[in-house]
């Protein structure tokens, strides 16, 4: 597929508005990334909106559970890791041969 001027101008403007601001410190990779994710191809897009349907399709049938059902499940079954909010931020709590350790993932203590 080759590139048009416009879908030039529109990466360009894009670009611009990313390194002169907030996430001036970005690779060219990862810009390249953030414009995929947020310029998706025609084929890609499709795919995404009948993955949602497909989801929408299956709530509507009963077919789901709620996220807690499946984190009881999971946690009891598993038993390896757990989250626990304190006060804003996020520790994860790793649980192996009886022994928990936390990693702090950041935000505020109470």
């Amino acid at each position: 597929m080759n590139v048009t001027m416009e879908e030039l101008d529109r990466f360009h403007d894009f670009a611009v508005s990313l390194v002169s601001g907030a996430e001036a410190d970005v690779t060219w990779l990862q810009l390249f990334e953030l414009w995929r994710l947020e310029n998706p191809s025609v084929a890609e897009y499709e795919e995404n909106v009948s993955a949602i349907q497909e989801s929408l399709d299956a709530m509507e049938a009963g077919r789901m559970r709620p996220f807690s059902a499946f984190d009881a499940e999971f946690r009891n079954r598993h038993r390896e890791l757990a989250c626990s909010a304190l006060g804003r931020g996020l520790v994860l709590i790793f649980q192996h041969h009886n022994r928990a350790s936390g990693i702090w993932l950041g935000g505020k203590m109470k």
